[in-house]
């Protein structure tokens, strides 16, 4: 029988990626792309794990498997249902809530507050599933998916009368005196 390349492994990013180093993760995941238990891996991933907000099954979470590390979400099931070559079971649509880590630097989220200390290891969330210190990420990010910002400028409608310029009458210009200098 076939045992999987990790079965007697060492390295701590298997089940632990985002508090591992880089070369620990890339390490792994060249292990498992080496495995030829790798898409019997991604079938079991697929539904390994657990999620009280969903009725079925879900990606497996914190992990890598079959080379990929997981978290959970959609991006996971279409990169282990491509590796499994299944298709995948796409969950009823629920409404979009706030990612337990970051995007970009997978640090742990909490809901944003105006507190100035957080729990230790927690970062706030920003936007879209990104934490207050990857706004940049963010940016560059809303650009690549084409993401419209919201309009920054002047948000009244311009009186007019006070913010123009005066009006012409046959090419010559009016000015309108006030009530104090009429006397």
């Amino acid at each position: 029988m076939t045992k999987a390349a990790c079965n007697k492994s060492t390295n701590r990013a298997f089940i632990a990626p985002f508090t591992s180093t880089p070369e620990d993760k890339h390490r792994a995941i060249a292990l498992c792309e080496s495995c030829p238990m790798r898409k019997a891996c991604a079938r079991d991933a697929l539904t390994a794990g657990t999620a009280l907000s969903q009725g079925g099954p879900t990606p497996a979470n914190d992990v890598i498997q079959a080379g990929v590390v997981c978290c959970g979400d959609d991006e996971t099931l279409w990169a282990l249902s491509r590796i499994a070559g299944v298709t995948p079971s796409i969950p009823e649509p629920t409404k979009a809530h706030r990612p337990d880590r970051c995007r970009h630097c997978h640090r742990e989220m909490v809901k944003w507050n105006r507190y100035t200390t957080q729990p230790a290891g927690t970062v706030k969330h920003y936007a879209r599933g990104f934490c207050e210190h990857c706004r940049k990420p963010y940016a560059e990010w809303k650009k690549s998916v084409g993401v419209a910002s919201a309009h920054r400028g002047l948000r009244k409608p311009v009186d007019r009368k006070r913010h123009s310029a005066p009006p012409k009458k046959r090419g010559v210009l009016t000015v309108q005196p006030t009530l104090f200098e009429i006397g």
